[in-house]
């Protein structure tokens, strides 16, 4: 596909609603309205108002353009708006599936953490080993991430939890103190760094 660049009179008739004619400016009457714009029959959000004016509708550039994939840009230069349907865009889709990773992270870990509650309530405690266990994989997924620090954060989650367990279930109170005082903290620094993470992936594509 080849880069479409769009004049200024162009973006003036369709942002402004005012429109040139013989190179001059002139007053236009047109409806704003809330018209729903669907693409390949999937309904497309649009940001800014939707124009009809004589028989034509006119939708936000910037809007339609990302919508089918494209780049826009404003050259202030030339005083032209660059739409641009040849950027690689891959680096976007690697930090958008970045930050589902991370986000999924944070949903596991706190499913663990409702279960956990759940368990002591029921005083089950096969059941509160078996959800320990699910630690080691979110441990894995964060290996796969390449994020050492994270995985081994998962790891500790998991060997003070072992330890609350083994202190809660023989009632050995030593044992249960020294496991939820090291839980707690490590439970504080995960979600932290947790959070960190998708919080700069979400500054990254703004960028």
């Amino acid at each position: 596909m080849k880069k479409i660049i769009i004049s200024t009179l162009v973006m003036s008739a369709v942002l402004y609603g005012t429109a040139f004619a013989e190179s001059s400016l002139r007053t236009i009457d047109a409806m704003f309205s809330q018209i729903n714009l669907t693409m390949n029959g999937q309904k497309a959000n649009m940001q800014g108002d939707v124009m009809f004016y004589e028989g034509s509708i006119y939708v936000p550039l910037r809007s339609l353009s990302e919508a089918l994939g494209a780049e826009v840009s404003w050259n202030g230069q030339t005083q032209t708006v660059d739409v641009d349907f040849t950027s690689d865009r891959t680096r976007d889709i690697y930090q958008a599936s970045q930050k589902a990773m991370y986000q999924y992270l944070i949903l596991q870990n706190n499913s663990i953490t409702a279960e956990f509650i759940a368990a002591f309530k029921s005083d089950n405690e096969a059941r509160l080993v078996t959800n320990n266990k699910r630690y080691g994989e979110l441990r894995d997924i964060a290996k796969q991430l390449g994020d050492e620090p994270t995985a081994v954060l998962f790891d500790k989650m998991m060997a003070s939890m072992q330890i609350v367990i083994s202190g809660w279930g023989s009632k050995q109170t030593s044992d249960y103190k020294l496991g939820w005082a090291l839980y707690n903290d490590y439970a504080k620094s995960l979600n932290t760094a947790l959070a960190a993470k998708v919080s700069d992936l979400s500054a990254d594509e703004k960028k």
